[in-house]
């Protein structure tokens, strides 16, 4: 299914991103130009340096041989983790509450109303769209159907005559006379 670009999907994508205003827009792309490619490492070698000497927790616990040094370093970082690990199910459940009603609270409001010679028109779109839809995953589903039962077979042929895949297709072209005794396999 392809989406075409136009006005109505470029606001929908800018309102997704929270970009509603053009500056918005211009400053978020400043941004990621700002902040470089985020894929490749950094080589600012010392900040490498200060966070390979810093160690990770897990280093702490890890690189110990003993259970009972083990067990007295997870205790020290469950006792300053502030609160992270050793949160209770009322606690957790009042936070989740709390980021519930925040982002009901920054809804966004809703889209204009339509008209119903308009809504008819949509409606008769989506209809369409979904037959596209429906047709298209029934086609989709019968090639895979059939590659998987086509990739099961030549596994069987193989495992049958201990030929791969190619010897398989070489053999079969054989059999039906497209390759001669002159064609070198």
């Amino acid at each position: 299914m392809f989406i075409h670009f136009n006005v109505v999907n470029s606001r929908r994508y800018k309102n997704f991103l929270g970009l509603n205003n053009p500056n918005d827009f211009m400053a978020a792309a400043a941004e990621m130009k700002r902040k470089g490619d985020f894929t490749s490492l950094s080589t600012d070698t010392s900040t490498i340096a200060a966070v390979r000497a810093a160690g990770m927790p897990a280093d702490k616990v890890l690189g110990l041989s003993d259970n009972t040094d083990a067990d007295a370093a997870a205790r020290d970082m469950k006792t300053s983790d502030n609160g992270v690990l050793t949160i209770t199910k009322a606690e957790e459940a009042q936070q989740v509450a709390a980021a519930a009603a925040e982002f009901k609270a920054e809804a966004p409001p809703a889209g204009p109303s339509v008209s119903l010679a308009a809504r008819s028109d949509i409606l008769e779109q989506k209809s369409f769209e979904s037959y596209e839809t429906k047709y298209a995953k029934e086609v989709e589903l019968n090639n895979g159907r059939w590659a998987m039962l086509g990739f099961l077979s030549a596994c069987l042929v193989e495992a049958a005559t201990g030929k791969g895949i190619i010897l398989q297709i070489i053999m079969y072209l054989k059999l039906s006379g497209l390759l001669g005794a002159a064609s070198g396999f």
